[in-house]
């Protein structure tokens, strides 16, 4: 199996998880399962709701680790049973480490993350790794520090994700338009 990175950013409800599920399904061989890295958490009833109608969708196939901050260790525990991995989604996961770890050290974190990941994860696996995110910087300059440090970081984030991916799909109104 060749590995690739695929990245699927878009706006919310723009389709890009279902393309991701679908991509994954694709990509999957059948006699596997597809680790299913959620990074949400239920923060009241209507987003609880929301998780149990993406878990409803995805089926057997898809085994969930639920994980708001370390995706990088559980994607080398993910590894060791399944050939395909989705994280979902890194707008998500940047939010929990500003949540969780205050903006003074989110940067930090995070960019250790993702270079933990280009650097010790990717090039030892042999596997297929699908991630989603959003796009926040097309919209007006958020008014406080901490939100532009957000929208800033999430896009350099994306940008890392983009330069190591083989395929970048743009969701745009359930349309995937491939733009890598």
């Amino acid at each position: 199996m060749n590995s690739e990175i695929f990245l699927f950013t878009g706006a919310a409800r723009s389709g890009k998880s279902t393309m991701a599920e679908q991509k994954a399904l694709k990509v999957c061989d059948p006699r596997d399962t597809i680790a299913y890295i959620a990074c949400a958490r239920a923060i009241d009833e209507e987003f609880s709701r929301r998780i149990k109608k993406h878990q409803a969708r995805r089926g057997e196939i898809f085994i969930t680790y639920e994980e708001p901050l370390d995706i990088a260790d559980v994607m080398q525990k993910a590894f060791e049973k399944h050939q395909v991995i989705i994280i979902e989604c890194l707008a998500t996961w940047l939010g929990n480490i500003f949540y969780e770890l205050g903006s003074d050290t989110a940067e930090a974190f995070a960019l250790e993350q993702i270079e933990k990941i280009k650097n010790q994860i990717v090039p030892l696996m042999n596997k297929n790794i699908i991630i989603v995110t959003n796009e926040t910087g097309w919209g007006i300059v958020p008014e406080n520090p901490e939100t532009r440090l957000y929208r800033d970081l999430l896009g350099i984030i994306n940008s890392r994700i983009a330069a190591m991916a083989s395929q970048v799909i743009l969701a745009v109104c359930g349309i995937g338009v491939q733009i890598k």
